[in-house]
């Protein structure tokens, strides 16, 4: 298992990094802060903490397949992505991307990005519509690979390539039916 590296000052959190190299280098430049006001003014300390994820339970989603078998056959059929594949090391906002957990550490649907590795366009807005739907990235990551009835039996992740809207109206109409 891999970790991701999670870097703080104090309580906050500077950013997630997928080696511990890039994890220090950050920690390194980020900004000192200095409570003036406290009685004994002192420096936050940075830290570097690694952070994995639990096996999930994987109770049966349909017909005796868990949870853990349908991210596996998305990973061999679609590909998952670890953090440094993304081509970057650098903080970035990661509830602006689909994740979930496999293997351990988060990884990241390749379906949602283009060669380039730039979200598709209408991507973040349909797992936005899911989202607050109240969807989980599981759910929803498994959702864009799912034949859909409301797109025409469609898959979407494949018609996200060449009609965003189309995904949205289907992530529209599949949120507002739950």
């Amino acid at each position: 298992m891999d970790p991701l590296w999670l870097v703080w000052r104090g309580q906050r959190l500077v950013g997630l990094y997928a080696t511990r190299e890039g994890a220090q280098a950050a920690l390194d430049q980020a900004p000192t802060h200095t409570d003036r006001d406290a009685p004994h003014p002192q420096t936050e300390q940075g830290r570097i903490d690694p952070w994995t994820l639990a096996r999930p339970p994987s109770p049966p989603i349909r017909d005796g397949v868990t949870t853990i078998d349908a991210i596996d056959a998305m990973a061999h059929d679609w590909g998952l992505l670890r953090l440094a594949e993304m081509g970057t090391g650098h903080f970035f906002h990661v509830e602006t991307y689909l994740a979930v957990p496999h293997e351990g550490v988060l990884k990241f649907p390749a379906y949602q990005f283009t060669p380039e590795r730039v979200l598709w366009p209408g991507f973040r807005e349909a797992v936005n519509t899911l989202r607050e739907g109240r969807w989980d990235d599981t759910s929803i990551a498994l959702w864009f690979i799912s034949h859909q009835g409301s797109a025409d039996g469609e898959i979407p992740a494949l018609v996200l390539r060449t009609d965003p809207h189309a995904v949205l109206k289907t992530a529209q109409s599949t949120a507002a039916s739950l």
